[in-house]
């Protein structure tokens, strides 16, 4: 008998980044599906790969290496397992060329997978490109009992700010960076320029109270049933980005589940693990005994090199 997820993520990007050096296993809510498992959750990766040598090997490292549950990623004949060609700026800032058509972008969200659930349910905004996945993650959300997470990110040409309102609407709780609450809330309607004010004015409008923001080397923000809350900032020397905003994500999803809920504690915390995973190579570096130990189960304490 499989274990139960206590986390769903639909309409989950499985990718490969295709960097200068070779090709890493990707897409920004399979990163997160591969922290949360690391936190010591049990992710169920709702998604669909090509029948291709590339799925096949995401397949792979997904339930051997990832030791995550594959059940509800279908296998498609029509369209290719993904592809992102990456570059490296400067500082380690990525920029991405998206290939399409892509397997992820044809993800069907079974009604087992949702039945009877009451765990916390991820959606990103990337994965709207397509009416097909618009359409099945509208459905899937409608009722839905748990938790209703959404990674906003604004991706021209991939998704609109009026495509990542209309979702955004749909959440429980929001993570967005600076720079796109600006947009969104210029979309939205918000005539506000300074962020706390911003901050509440954009949930005001889309009807959200929990609303996270990301503020690159500055610390985050939480909008929490009416209060602010501010993390810490543990500055590391950065080897690239890619990823950092993922393992954050999945942080906060984790802190999220546990009882006794704390903003600060969940933002500091999450940041920290953001920080070492800028501080490594990848989206996904590997979690040795001492960076389990301080991150897992709630914990956080920031003394990596």
């Amino acid at each position: 008998m499989k274990t139960a997820p206590d986390c769903l993520i639909a309409g989950c990007e499985i990718l490969w980044d295709c960097f200068p050096d070779g090709n890493r296993l990707g897409g920004a809510t399979c990163n997160v599906g591969y922290h949360l498992n690391q936190l010591g959750m049990k992710p169920g990766l709702i998604a669909s790969v090509g029948r291709d040598a590339l799925g096949k090997e995401a397949l792979r490292v997904i339930e051997h290496e990832w030791h995550c549950d594959t059940q509800w990623i279908a296998c498609r004949d029509d369209v290719p397992t993904g592809r992102v060609n990456v570059t490296l700026q400067a500082h380690g800032e990525p920029t991405y060329e998206v290939l399409a058509p892509a397997a992820w972008d044809f993800v069907e969200i079974p009604s087992a997978a949702l039945a009877d659930r009451t765990c916390p349910l991820l959606y990103p905004s990337v994965a709207l490109r397509s009416e097909f996945n618009r359409t099945q993650i509208r459905r899937a959300l409608v009722g839905y009992r748990g938790l209703k997470c959404f990674d906003a990110n604004l991706r021209p040409p991939h998704n609109s700010p009026a495509t990542v309102l209309e979702f955004a609407k749909l959440a429980d709780f929001v993570k967005v960076n600076d720079s796109e609450l600006k947009l969104l809330g210029e979309a939205a309607g918000s005539k506000e320029t300074e962020l706390e004010a911003l901050l509440r004015d954009f949930a005001r409008l889309i009807g959200v109270n929990r609303i996270c923001v990301t503020r690159a080397e500055h610390a985050a923000l939480m909008l929490y049933d009416g209060g602010l809350f501010c993390g810490q900032t543990f500055p590391t020397v950065v080897k690239d980005t890619v990823g950092a905003g993922d393992a954050f994500l999945a942080s906060m999803i984790a802190s999220l589940c546990q009882p006794g809920f704390d903003p600060e504690t969940a933002l500091s915390r999450a940041s920290a693990l953001g920080s070492w995973v800028a501080s490594k190579a990848g989206a996904q570096p590997k979690y040795d005994d001492t960076v389990s130990a301080q991150f897992c189960g709630g914990r956080y304490q920031w003394d990596f090199q």
